[in-house]
């Protein structure tokens, strides 16, 4: 089965799985959770939109993995109300984005060079540029979650409940998700094979750079 096919079955549970959490959600009066659902739907089509805008070809691995964030955060997190009812599913959630914050950092690394894949000489500096960036992302992130509480009086940061703790737990769990996502990147270069990780990339060099200027 190829990778298409596997995000057009993904893209099918979700929407499913969607379309319960409407139904249940507002049988149940839960109006909140109800109307974050559809923000859960209007999601599922931001990377197709992202790509369109940049007039970039898809690369379905890309695909794949924002759309189990997406479900993680938004659909499961929000539309199911699994922040409220499981303790970890926020560091869950924070986690996965390191993933996604090193693999952002290690496309757009090659992007710049426009290189199919990184040369043993700066393999170092790369390294030490995507953690770098998915740690920038993670504190971005909590600095936006502290402009709500100052603002809105919105406590997404969780500040009058644990004071720092959710927000240093949340970039820790953040750099885990990226630390391991990293070793995988490792692997690539220490075997010279590519992996699903770095297979990402590669596609969307393929695809979208090779025959660029």
């Amino acid at each position: 089965m190829n990778v298409k096919k596997i995000y057009y079955i993904c893209f099918g549970v979700y929407v499913v799985l969607l379309g319960y959490a409407f139904y249940s959600n507002y049988t149940n009066g839960y109006m909140h959770s109800f109307m974050m659902t559809f923000v859960s739907a209007a999601l599922l089509f931001v990377p197709q939109l992202v790509f369109k805008i940049f007039k970039l070809k898809p690369v379905y691995e890309i695909y794949i993995i924002a759309l189990i964030f997406i479900a993680i955060a938004s659909l499961f997190g929000s539309s199911y109300r699994f922040f409220d009812h499981y303790l970890y599913w926020d560091k869950i959630s924070h986690a996965f984005s390191g993933v996604l914050g090193v693999l952002f950092a290690y496309i757009l690394f090659c992007t710049l060079k426009k290189i199919h894949h990184v040369e043993k000489k700066d393999v170092p500096l790369m390294l030490i540029f995507i953690n770098a960036v998915n740690i920038s992302i993670a504190a971005l992130w909590e600095q936006y979650e502290y402009i709500c509480l100052l603002v809105a009086d919105y406590d997404a940061i969780n500040h009058y409940t644990s004071g720092v703790h959710d927000s240093m737990g949340d970039i820790g769990v953040c750099i885990i998700g990226g630390v391991i996502t990293t070793l995988f990147i490792v692997q690539r270069y220490r075997s010279g094979k590519p992996n699903f990780i770095t297979n990402v990339y590669e596609k969307f060099y393929e695809h979208n750079i090779k025959n660029r200027g």
